[in-house]
């Protein structure tokens, strides 16, 4: 069985213990959460809170966490999305050494091969802070070529579906 990256985008009561709840579905049945991001600025509900978790299973394992989110008490809906739908978007913040990019290829150009959104956010003499943004496959795969350059020091990931 062939495990897949997903992304679980919960909205969830905006109570103590939700996070652990959610949480403690995917650990006692085995799968490790890669990216957990959570938010108390839901705007059109005072009263919840959206979650996402990043996380590889086969199509059934990840069948059964939904079924089981979806039941907690605490938990109002929770949609699936494949790591490589159109209808998710990455934001990547990457502290990177430019210097160790070879052939003068910068993330720019890197960026917009892989169409990604790029924004140098903060620099000095040795390192340089950048925003890059697209689908998580696009951002994750800059990302790699970076990592493979050894110019990728540090990064910050989120995930979240868009309509």
């Amino acid at each position: 069985m062939v495990k897949k990256r997903w992304l679980f985008a919960a909205k969830v009561l905006d109570k103590p213990g939700v996070l652990t709840a959610v949480s403690a579905v995917l650990s006692n049945r085995g799968v490790s959460v890669q990216m957990t991001l959570g938010s108390t600025l839901s705007l059109p509900d005072p009263q919840s809170v959206p979650l996402f978790y990043v996380f590889e299973a086969t199509d059934g394992r990840m069948n059964e966490l939904l079924r089981a989110v979806r039941r907690l008490p605490t938990v109002l809906s929770c949609e699936c999305f494949p790591y490589d739908s159109d209808k998710l978007r990455a934001v990547a913040f990457a502290h990177v050494d430019p210097r160790r990019l070879s052939g003068g290829a910068g993330v720019p150009e890197m960026a917009a091969a892989e169409s990604v959104a790029f924004a140098p956010i903060a620099c000095d003499d040795e390192h340089e802070t950048w925003v890059l943004m697209s689908t998580p496959r696009e951002v994750s795969e800059c990302l790699a070529h970076l990592k493979a350059a050894g110019a990728l020091l540090e990064v910050s990931m989120t995930i979240i579906p868009v309509e």
